[in-house]
């Protein structure tokens, strides 16, 4: 679905972005206004030309020929953002856990490093391969307004998009000054904390939403190495809402922007969309695609994300439900 806004000589920061999501027409029409961050794990994509690369359409990976264009390179004046960079360690029951929110002082240097100012528009692209991607992008997201900044927005479908629109990206590293970013403290009213969620799960006053694939929340997934020898299901009182439900997984990754879509697949799932709620998953990551399309996309204005996730809860050996095993 195609954006628009008029923008008009007087126009306050506040008043650039059009909402939560840009397309690659507004993007070209404002780039000028912005700032672009770039959020990718796969770091060398974007200085580097791809050897056939993954094709940016929805047939697979295997597909060749003209609609087969590789995600490598960047938009213009993109700026880099290291995934690695965006979330810290804490230890857990004498193990160490990864994706947790970044110190104030270490995301505040972060962001200064990759040019962003106080007060300047920010558009988040990603690479636009898989929806895990999209995740990436929205925990940027979710961190930047989570420290106080709140004109941000995401590029639908990140560079992939702007890939198969027929646009030019450019190759080599990014040439993005110092910026003056100061990180305000923390919104505390964003994040669950394990506590949060145990009253939660035993009242059941709010919805608990589980944003992993449904193998994981019944408990018959892979063990996941460096946390626990085997999950064992969910949360008690969690419902499942998979992140493949809210956004595609197939290039480009976009988020499902129809918000009547959006309300009907989570109706089916039996969760609510303006209820008060928590999201998680194991880590954090994908539990951010839940609280962007909940909270920015269809403005329930009280979602929280649980940052220690199923790898703290089970962890601490807090309560699990799954399917009965004889």
């Amino acid at each position: 679905m195609a954006l628009s806004l008029f923008i008009g000589a007087g126009l306050s920061h506040a008043e650039i972005l059009p909402g939560p999501l840009v397309d690659a027409d507004w993007l070209e029409k404002n780039a000028n206004k912005i700032t672009l961050l770039d959020v990718r794990a796969d770091v060398n994509s974007f200085s580097k030309r791809s050897k056939g690369g993954s094709p940016v359409n929805p047939c697979g990976a295997g597909v060749k020929g003209k609609d087969a264009e590789p995600v490598a390179g960047h938009i213009p004046d993109a700026i880099l953002v290291r995934w690695s960079l965006l979330t810290t360690q804490q230890a857990v029951a004498g193990q160490k856990t990864d994706g947790w929110l970044p110190v104030l002082e270490d995301f505040e240097r972060l962001m200064q490093k990759s040019g962003v100012n106080d007060g300047q528009p920010i558009v988040i692209a990603y690479k636009g391969e898989k929806a895990i991607e999209t995740a990436m992008a929205a925990r940027l997201y979710y961190t930047l307004k989570y420290y106080g900044h709140d004109q941000v927005a995401i590029l639908d479908g990140g560079t992939a998009a702007w890939i198969q629109s027929g646009r030019k990206v450019k190759f080599g590293r990014s040439r993005g000054g110092r910026g003056n970013f100061t990180a305000k403290p923390g919104r505390t009213d964003m994040v669950a904390a394990m506590d949060d969620v145990k009253t939660l799960s035993e009242s059941g006053k709010g919805q608990l939403l589980d944003i992993r694939e449904p193998a994981g929340y019944l408990g018959v997934a892979r063990k996941i190495a460096d946390v626990e020898s085997k999950w064992h299901g969910h949360i008690p009182g969690a419902r499942n809402v998979p992140m493949t439900l809210l956004s595609n997984d197939v290039g480009p990754a976009a988020f499902l922007f129809d918000n009547d879509t959006l309300q009907q697949s989570l109706t089916l799932m039996g969760a609510s969309t303006d209820t008060p709620t928590t999201v998680y998953c194991n880590s954090g990551l994908m539990a951010s695609v839940g609280w962007f399309v909940l909270s920015e996309l269809l403005g329930n204005t009280s979602v929280r994300l649980y940052d220690g996730s199923m790898q703290e809860w089970a962890l601490s050996k807090m309560p699990l439900a799954a399917m009965n095993h004889d």
